[in-house]
């Protein structure tokens, strides 16, 4: 059973896909670059405030804050890639191909960690990762695409390298279990993406509203939080099962834009989201 590292899988999910869904709202006005910059420097400056109050880790040696910095590094150009492959699209062919990022850290932790999946596991493994690229395809779109009408490759290819920089970063962050503390971790990938996006603040030409500032104050902050949950989820149980559920995060989305902005659901995307709500139970061995 893991039913609590799947509950926070989830809670992180709900994060990052309300964070997607205020990115894709602001993203429109301002360009993928600064979208990207004033949301990591919004939860690298609450990373801060965090620090203030606790205090930073300072028990590593050298050599493990170097690792840590170099998983920011990665994780930082995953944020970059996912954000370009969505603005670059088409979002038909991007999105589902990005959304595959739990099922490629579900594997290397089978593969390389030898964590127990079975039976039942691999099967709602595959229908949670069927659901969400389902539930992320507009076929419509899609169409378009398959009919030459939409350049695929620089999205699709974009979305390739997001995905398996941020299954990466998903499965490398089990590697460090308990014997880096939950703020080391955060401080790792916040500090990273926010001192590269200082300079890209600074020089952006968008005009920022106070309204504007205030979602990506709170992309930032959910973000954060979502990181925090999956990394909670993966000291409760298995990168195999919380890197999926917190996939979800495509799904979350789409619900979110069907709620708030009245889009309609494809019959594709209702299959996807029967899907998931198939292969959930499955994969945490209810």
């Amino acid at each position: 059973m893991q039913v609590g590292s799947l509950a926070l899988g989830l809670a992180a999910a709900v994060g990052w896909g309300v964070a997607d869904f205020l990115v894709a709202r602001v993203g429109d006005r301002l360009g993928t670059v600064a979208t990207f910059a004033y949301a990591q420097l919004s939860g690298a400056l609450v990373l801060a405030g965090a620090v203030a109050v606790v205090g930073a880790p300072t028990d590593l040696p050298p050599d493990l804050w170097l690792a840590l910095g170099g998983l920011g590094v990665v994780g930082a150009a995953a944020y970059l890639l996912l954000y370009g492959s969505l603005q670059v699209g088409p979002v038909a062919v991007a999105s589902p191909i990005a959304a595959t990022n739990g099922a490629v850290a579900a594997v290397l932790g089978v593969v390389v960690l030898r964590e127990p999946l079975g039976d039942a596991g691999a099967v709602g493994l595959a229908l949670v990762t069927l659901g969400v690229v389902g539930s992320s395809v507009d076929v419509a779109d899609l169409r378009r695409a398959v009919r030459g009408e939409a350049t695929v490759l620089p999205g699709a290819a974009l979305a390739v390298a997001a995905s398996l920089a941020l299954g990466s970063v998903m499965f490398a962050l089990e590697l460090f279990g308990d014997a880096v503390s939950l703020l080391a971790l955060v401080l790792a990938i916040r500090a990273v993406g926010g001192l590269a996006s200082l300079p890209l603040v600074v020089r952006s030409e968008a005009a920022v509203s106070p309204r504007l500032l205030a979602q990506l104050v709170a992309i930032g902050v959910v973000d954060a939080a979502a990181f925090v949950c999956f990394v909670l989820g993966l000291r409760a149980g298995r990168v195999a099962v919380v890197g999926p559920a917190s996939s979800l995060f495509a799904v979350v989305t789409v619900v979110l834009a069907w709620l708030f902005l009245k889009e309609s659901l494809t019959a594709t995307q209702r299959v996807g989201i029967g899907l998931v709500l198939l292969g959930v139970p499955l994969l945490a061995g209810v």
